[in-house]
């Protein structure tokens, strides 16, 4: 049950705020303290921060009901999942921009400031990343915006990693929110749709987020990971597939659409070097994941040899020297990585 009134979107007015901050936390309560100090200490003080408890079992509830800043809007809720959460949350938002928080992140001081000036003085751009620091790395432009037609790049590579990213409602509502078939890659399915609308996209060349990666991360659990590069193949295709009434392969045949993904080589790729450094530090979990995946998906020179490395490491005595070589000749990075 929401703390606030329901789901329903107010009308905007006169006093609603310009950004609305959107958050949505799942038994991540030792990380909600933080969140709240970074986002309630923004020097952009017009806006509105939404929390949502997904039904967590820990003590997030508790500290977003202790929380007395007015501009702090928790949605505490039976657990309905993340692009339930977020659908509902950005449906009840009332500011003319939606900012996206991730749970545990770190939001500079400016960034809300910077993103919603730019927004402003830039009615062609749908929605702004910046320069966010991921785990060691710090990723994105240098000097200068990156900018351009957002379904151009989108079909390309996803710039972003949502968590930073600000949007306009408007648009989000104009393209239907989030789509609950993507459990994963639910944002870059959305800038796909914003981008057949013809905005474009901007990354701010400033560090301005910081990523923090959570022990239940989907990069931390290879099935999540696996899912989510599935989705993100599947929303791209989607987006490629229209009809000539602009119907994309979800309008017209619903969840059975997923079953309309082509084999992709560049992917079989990405899955066979995952699994072969798993297999390499000894993850035998996910190498059975990756590996036969990436066979399934293009069976070629590189997946053959995946699958091979695969198969001869289920005989102990030869998982030692199999090792060995991998670690050898296995890169830390490889096709389509950064």
């Amino acid at each position: 049950m929401s703390v606030e009134s329901g789901p329903d979107r107010p009308a905007p007015d006169a006093g609603s705020p310009l950004v609305s901050v959107v958050s949505a936390f799942y038994n991540r309560g030792y990380a909600l303290p933080a969140t709240l100090d970074c986002l309630l200490g923004q020097t952009l003080r017009d806006i509105e921060v939404i929390v949502i408890d997904d039904g967590s079992r820990d003590d997030t509830a508790a500290i977003l009901r202790a929380c007395p800043d007015p501009r702090l809007r928790p949605i505490i809720q039976a657990n309905a999942g993340f692009v339930v959460s977020m659908n509902r949350a950005i449906r009840s938002a009332r500011g003319k921009y939606i900012a996206i928080h991730g749970s545990g992140d770190v939001s500079y001081p400016e960034r809300l400031a910077k993103q919603a000036a730019y927004l402003e003085a830039n009615p062609e751009v749908g929605a702004v990343g910046c320069v966010r620091r991921s785990g060691p790395f710090v990723v994105g432009p240098k000097d200068a915006v990156l900018r351009g037609p957002m379904l151009e790049r989108m079909m390309r590579k996803n710039p972003f990693t949502h968590g930073e990213v600000m949007y306009r409602r408007d648009l989000w509502e104009r393209v239907g929110g989030y789509r609950e078939i993507f459990r994963f890659a639910q944002d870059r399915d959305l800038w796909l749709r914003m981008g057949h609308t013809g905005c474009d996209y901007a990354v701010l060349p400033e560090l301005l987020y910081d990523r923090e990666y959570q022990p239940d991360g989907v990069s931390k659990t290879p099935q999540a990971l696996f899912l989510q590069t599935k989705l993100s193949q599947f929303a791209v295709q989607n987006a490629g597939r229209l009809d000539d009434k602009g119907r994309d392969l979800i309008d017209r045949f619903g969840p059975s659409a997923f079953f309309l993904i082509a084999p992709e080589r560049a992917l079989a790729k990405k899955y066979t070097l995952w699994g072969l450094r798993a297999l390499r530090d000894g993850d035998r979990t996910s190498a059975a994941i990756f590996l036969p995946a990436g066979w399934r998906e293009w069976r070629g020179l590189y997946s053959f040899a995946g699958i091979t490395a695969w198969r001869l490491a289920q005989h102990r005595w030869l998982e030692r020297p199999l090792r060995a070589v991998l670690k050898a000749g296995t890169p830390d990075h490889g096709p389509g990585e950064g």
